[in-house]
């Protein structure tokens, strides 16, 4: 037989091996995991939760949102593919994880060690390396089973948008499974995490007085004062609204601040307030806003919004064995409201501004850096630039930058490029 006609009879018989469905699986037959939480169960196994899509319910022409979107099932297992079994034989799909957007640890269960479970979420092909992780206060379970997107019909959407809000606040970080893994490994940089709560109570407590002061400040701002009761309302006809607004406000997802880590363990937190000063020392602060004192009357505050359109420098020095780091952060900022009648256009007033902005903006860098010291977590990532002044690997690791990194000797120097152009003087004229 003529070899080009062998070669044909092969093609042609190889094409009846390539059309087999035999592992085929119907989309309308997998049940699609959005979140997973985990909690600390009894001896060495986990509390797994796996929140579930609908598709049902938001494919519906009634559009609903809410928690009426998604069903949640809590196991234990001692690994997520233990866990995954389990649940196919609650369901009558079969689970994938392919579309999974958020995965929650509680802080119990961060304090002892996420090294292994975030090991196995990487090696799990089905789990995008980019998908949030995050901490929870209290119990991953009761978080997931209160999340409430009211804005989104699609908790997946109700995720998405959710975590992208750090591209124009300074409050949130981006928190990647995979930016996790690496670091938490790394010798040069401990690692972080966002930490959730959508709880009533001490949590809520805990932004209560962050709360207050934002709404002192606005209202000196605008000079709009806020007359209506504690619960937001006014008249006899609270009490059902009252109950429906408190009802609401504990399903609400807020950030509160972030964790630092040594290694896979947990170590400390980072307050709210301070999360502005490690998204500028990581060059991450896209949008970010600053109140301060005016600078001529009492009681009075000017606004300003923030941006970071320079890296930060980073000057390292290796003085016996004790590294001395000297940052400048530069930073540009515009003139937002006032609700004095100080006229910022001058030299004078704009100057005397931007001290008082650079100030308090030290000042805060120079509290983020006291806390992490104590937690001895270098999650700014400084090692990073310390390790170029060693001439080898191995005489850095002989350091041992991490148990070292609370020694050093940070200095930060703030410079703002002010801009005040855009803002109408509020002096009066004699009439």
């Amino acid at each position: 037989m003529h070899a080009k006609n062998f070669f044909i009879i092969i093609l042609t018989l190889s094409t009846f091996l390539l059309t087999g469905c035999y592992n085929k699986k119907e989309l309308d037959n997998l049940a699609y995991v959005i979140a997973l939480g985990a909690d600390v169960g009894s001896g060495d196994e986990l509390n797994i939760t796996y929140q579930i899509a609908v598709p049902v319910k938001i494919s519906s022409d009634s559009g609903k949102t809410g928690e009426e979107n998604y069903i949640t099932h809590t196991v234990t297992a001692n690994s997520l593919y233990t866990g995954n079994s389990k649940v196919n034989s609650l369901t009558s799909k079969e689970v994938n994880l392919s579309h999974v957007k958020l995965i929650v640890y509680s802080e119990e269960l961060a304090k002892q060690d996420l090294s292994g479970h975030v090991n196995s979420l990487v090696s799990n092909v089905a789990i995008r390396p980019k998908t949030t992780v995050a901490l929870c206060k209290g119990k991953a379970q009761e978080f997931l089973e209160k999340i409430t997107p009211n804005l989104e019909a699609s908790p997946a959407r109700y995720y998405e948008l959710l975590f992208e809000s750090q591209k124009y606040t300074d409050d949130t970080i981006a928190s990647e499974l995979i930016n996790f893994y690496s670091k938490a490994s790394a010798l040069d940089q401990s690692t972080t995490l966002l930490i959730l709560s959508n709880q009533s109570g001490d949590n809520e407590k805990s932004s209560k007085t962050k709360n207050e002061e934002n709404t002192k400040n606005e209202q000196q701002i605008t000079g709009i004062s806020n007359k209506s009761d504690q619960s937001g309302k006014s008249g006899s006809n609270g009490g059902d609204e009252e109950k429906s607004e408190d009802k609401k406000s504990k399903s609400e997802t807020k950030f509160l601040g972030i964790a630092a880590f040594n290694g896979g363990r947990m170590v400390g937190t980072i307050p709210e307030e301070l999360v502005a000063s490690h998204l500028i020392l990581t060059s991450a602060l896209k949008n970010g806003n600053i109140t301060v004192d005016d600078v001529e009357e009492k009681n009075k505050l000017v606004s300003v919004h923030l941006r970071q359109n320079k890296c930060c420098k980073f000057d390292v020095n290796i003085q016996n064995e004790t590294p001395k780091i000297n940052i400048a952060v530069n930073l540009t900022a515009k003139l937002q409201s006032s609700n004095s009648t100080t006229d910022y256009l001058t030299n004078k007033n704009k100057n005397a501004l931007k001290e008082k902005i650079e100030k308090k903006l030290e000042q805060q860098l120079n509290e983020y850096f006291k806390l992490t010291k104590k937690f001895n977590s270098d999650i700014a990532g400084l090692g990073k630039y310390v390790k170029t002044k060693y001439l080898t690997w191995e005489e850095f690791e002989k350091a041992n930058w991490l148990e070292n990194y609370k020694n050093a000797k940070i200095n930060v120097e703030v410079n703002v490029d002010l801009n005040v152009s855009r803002v109408i003087s509020h002096t009066v004229p004699n009439v």
